[in-house]
């Protein structure tokens, strides 16, 4: 928050015994120093009784805080989830928790293999988003902060969204412009963004309908499918120019041999084998 908006008053409600207080002061002011110079944030407690944004923000807290530890109780919490989405700019569960998901999955049968595989992909989605985030806290370098965002937005989704929809990318960089400042482009996103989080372990599926952390096995499937779309026939069009090249030349221009790298030259190599 004090790297997304600066010069901020955070108030909170003083109920609590003097230890959690004391607590909360430290690591808030924890987080601002980590966060900007010569920034003038400042915290204070206040009587809730004295302050309607208080009691406002303490209904909230405490109707999230009901909703959430209840999970058996779907049907409100989707309600609850439906009410804040298009109002809130992300909710940070915390401490992390593996099965935060809230899917269509709650009522299968453990015996079913589909939702086994499903559960497995789920399962090893949020745990690579929440193990990420752990590892790259998103201080200091702009790329870094970015795509720690970029994750809890895609965890969040995944959270609040029962349908597991994917997300546009337009919808992604506008939360970026929102919570961090920084405007950037979909190649942006991309190549700098999704492409290193993906290299760094984060299961991220995606399509013609945008990105999201995978659900299902389906999920995972309309990935490759997407990547094979565009990888196969690329390899396929650089084979053809060297081809080309290789016998208007005599066979002295090799252009694979020259540019491509040792992992292209072995799919290229495989690719034409099963031809």
């Amino acid at each position: 928050m004090f790297k997304s908006f600066h010069n901020i008053n955070i108030i909170a409600d003083s109920s609590g015994s003097s230890e959690f207080q004391i607590g909360m002061a430290k690591y808030i002011e924890g987080k601002k120093a980590t966060s900007i110079l010569f920034d003038d944030s400042h915290y204070s407690l206040i009587d809730s009784k004295n302050s309607r944004f208080v009691q406002i923000a303490d209904f909230i807290a405490g109707t999230l805080l009901k909703i959430h530890t209840n999970t058996q109780d779907q049907t409100t919490l989707k309600e609850f989830n439906d009410i804040l989405k298009d109002k809130v700019l992300f909710l940070d569960h915390w401490p992390p928790f593996k099965t935060a998901v809230v899917g269509a999955y709650a009522d299968k049968h453990i015996d079913d293999k589909k939702f086994l595989h499903d559960e497995i992909v789920r399962r090893l989605g949020v745990e690579s988003a929440i193990s990420y985030i752990n590892s790259n806290p998103g201080f200091g370098e702009k790329e870094s902060e970015i795509r720690n965002e970029v994750v809890k937005f895609l965890l969040y989704q995944i959270r609040s969204d029962e349908k597991n929809s994917f997300i546009i990318s337009r919808k992604i960089i506008s939360h970026l412009k929102s919570t961090l400042g920084h405007s950037i482009n979909v190649h942006y996103l991309t190549s700098k963004i999704i492409s290193r989080l993906r290299d760094s372990g984060v299961l991220i599926s995606s399509g013609d309908k945008g990105y999201k952390i995978p659900c299902s096995v389906s999920d995972i499937l309309e990935y490759v499918r997407a990547t094979d779309l565009k990888v196969v026939p690329m390899i396929k069009r650089i084979n053809n120019v060297s081809k080309a090249l290789h016998v208007a030349s005599s066979g002295t221009l090799n252009i694979i041999e020259k540019a491509a790298s040792e992992d292209l030259k072995k799919f290229i190599t495989i690719l034409l084998k099963s031809v």
